[in-house]
């Protein structure tokens, strides 16, 4: 299954399967976080929403598809220094999600060389990514890609008597 996906830059014609996909992935992590103890309602964002982001310049998603089936993408931002990453303008990924039947490291790797390549052409010199601590597989991967570990970020949930 893995050599038929083709991995494309994602149109607004897309952004109905890449809406659904990132509703798939914000549930997930919603279901994991530890310091999130109340239900999430992730309706704000909408599929008209997904159109403005696939329009905006400073954004790009590639999406992995098996035939019409998008079964994954992954988008990134480019951002300017800031306090994130103060050195030079940076490729920031976002989101990358790959549906749970379709997993596999040849489709990670095929939305990641696809998303690499084009920060290449753009003469971006960093990407960066934050992943949850329990996405151990993302993380595996991206270090597999070649992405250290920069900064850590530690949080402590105050107890409010």
């Amino acid at each position: 299954m893995d050599e038929q996906i083709v991995v494309k830059e994602a149109s607004i014609e897309d952004s109905s399967q890449i809406h659904n996909l990132w509703k798939k992935l914000s549930y997930d992590h919603f279901k994991k976080d530890e310091y999130l103890d109340k239900e999430i309602n992730i309706d704000h964002v909408t599929q008209a929403m997904y159109e403005d982001i696939i329009k905006n310049p400073t954004c790009k998603i590639f999406a992995a598809f098996d035939e019409d089936k998008i079964v994954g993408y992954i988008e990134t931002w480019i951002k300017q220094p800031g306090d994130d990453f103060y050195i030079d303008k940076y490729a920031y990924i976002l989101h990358c999600y790959i549906d749970k039947e379709s997993r596999g490291l040849k489709i990670a790797n095929k939305l990641y060389y696809a998303m690499e390549n084009f920060v290449k052409k753009q003469g971006i010199k960093y990407i960066h990514a934050d992943v949850y601590e329990h996405n151990k597989k993302f993380k595996n991967a991206l270090r597999y890609h070649g992405l250290e570990t920069y900064r850590t970020r530690l949080i402590k949930q105050i107890d409010q008597d």
